[in-house]
C-alpha cells in the first residue's frame, strides 16, 4: 500500500458580530431598536457558522495496468454553528400635566 493521501478544509460561512481571530464578540452592546420610549439592545450577541470537508484515500500498487487500485476512499462533511442572544427591552413612559392658573 502506498502512503494514504488526506486533506481537510474548513471555511467560515457566517460571522455576525463575531471576531474569529480573538474568539470574541466584535461589539459588546448592539442596539436593535431605538424608537422614542422603546429600546431593544442585545448584549454579547453573535452568530457563527463553519463548514468543512474531510478527504482521505488509500491506494495499493498492482502489477498490471493501471498499476494502482483504490483501496479506500472516504469523503465526509461537517459543520458547526453557535448563536448567543441576550436581549434587553425597555419602555419609558413620559407624562406631563399642566396646572391651571
Amino acid at each position: 500500500m502506498l502512503a494514504p493521501a488526506s486533506a481537510t478544509q474548513e471555511l467560515d460561512i457566517l460571522n455576525l458580530n463575531y471576531n474569529s481571530d480573538s474568539d470574541s464578540v466584535a461589539q459588546g452592546l448592539l442596539t436593535i431598536v431605538e424608537d422614542g420610549p422603546l429600546s431593544v439592545t442585545c448584549k454579547d450577541c453573535f452568530s457563527t457558522m463553519t463548514a468543512g470537508i474531510d478527504f482521505s484515500m488509500s491506494v495499493t500498487g498492482v502489477d498490471s495496468f493501471p498499476f494502482a487500485e483504490i483501496e479506500a476512499l472516504q469523503l465526509s462533511f461537517f459543520g458547526d454553528t453557535e448563536i448567543n442572544i441576550d436581549l434587553e427591552g425597555r419602555v419609558g413612559v413620559a407624562a406631563a400635566k399642566s396646572i391651571p392658573e
